[in-house]
């Protein structure tokens, strides 16, 4: 029987690799293990997802039915071939007993005389011991057995598992057709909520409900306020590193980045807000690049602290602390990694 993958369940930007999956599925070249990689945001996870759909579908159809058995049961959360790998509660990492026990259930004859499919997301939540313990699958499946493994930071996973899966590569999609689609998810400020998810529109959404597009105004104040020498670093730090501290972060990365396109370009971009642009018009010509880069390199080493166990009005009291009465770039030297 040949799978249909269904066509109107997938995100506008996922077309392209919907018809190089059906493509593959046509010619008998579906690979045993894909890895969906790209920035996260994009909808790899819900790729995946319809992708397991339409393979466990006992129709023909175009897309799955919804009506079988086999999705009827799938959506109850009761399929017998369907399986969905994640960190346990309260857990950052997919644990080797996991792993080992979807070996066990892939081994199994096929309860439904169909696909096996395993989503394993995030796959480089997977610690190494896990990694290691599933290679011999993705080497070695069973029969009608489909592993689909999603990640936004492919670089975790070892060489070994990489090697093994076909990668199916998640881009932005072009603007307009973001914005078409954020469009029609609500009333919100989209084109500035895309511009801070870089491109990325489940990431535009979900910065819409942590109140994103007003949270910006405030951090730009605070950083104006810093320039202007009428707050001290140690109480911003505090006050950023107990909210929303990825969020704040993340921002004043784009901000950085919309300081050096400023520096190259000689004009102030739209990435810069306004406030900021105002704020550094006199000083952005003394500023050297190469101090910019290295500053936004700390700044990227900072982002990767947000959710370890320290002190992060510690950790990023270096990184605001260069903005006062600044910004004076070139501090940070001394504190580089």
């Amino acid at each position: 029987m040949t799978t249909i993958i269904g066509e109107s369940v997938f995100l506008p930007w996922h077309q392209e690799l919907r018809v190089q999956l059906q493509e593959a599925i046509d010619g008998d070249r579906l690979p045993h293990a894909l890895l969906l990689r790209g920035a996260r945001g994009l909808g790899k996870g819900l790729f995946a997802e319809v992708v397991a759909r339409g393979l466990l579908c006992q129709t023909n159809e175009l897309k799955a039915c919804g009506v079988c058995r086999s999705c009827v049961l799938l959506a109850s959360g009761n399929h017998p071939d369907y399986f969905h790998i994640r960190p346990e509660e309260d857990k950052k990492q997919i644990r080797v007993e996991q792993i080992r026990d979807l070996i066990g259930r892939l081994i199994l004859t096929s309860q439904m005389q169909g696909y096996k499919v395993a989503v394993i997301k995030p796959a480089d939540a997977m610690n190494t011991n896990a990694q290691n313990s599933l290679l011999k699958t993705l080497e070695e499946p069973p029969a009608k057995t489909v592993l689909l493994l999603v990640s936004s930071d492919a670089a975790a996973l070892a060489p070994t598992v990489l090697s093994r899966c076909q990668s199916l590569r998640f881009a932005n999609p072009d603007t307009n057709v973001a914005l078409a689609w954020l469009d029609g998810q609500g009333d919100a400020d989209w084109p500035q909520l895309l511009q801070l998810a870089w491109g990325a529109p489940l990431l535009a959404v979900e910065l819409d409900r942590q109140g994103a597009a007003e949270i910006g105004q405030t951090l730009a104040d605070d950083l104006k306020a810093l320039l202007e020498g009428r707050c001290d670093p140690v109480s911003t730090a505090e006050s950023w590193a107990g909210d929303q501290l990825d969020l704040r972060m993340r921002w004043l990365q784009q901000q950085v980045y919309g300081v050096i396109q400023w520096q190259i370009l000689g004009l102030a971009p739209e990435l810069v807000h306004k406030t900021l642009q105002r704020s550094l018009q006199n000083s952005i010509s003394a500023l050297s690049l190469t101090e910019s880069f290295r500053y936004l390199d700390r700044l990227q080493y900072a982002i990767g602290l947000a959710d370890r166990a320290v002190n992060q009005a510690l950790a990023i009291l270096p990184i605001l602390s260069v903005w006062a009465d600044g910004p004076r770039f070139e501090q940070i030297v001394a504190d580089q990694l």
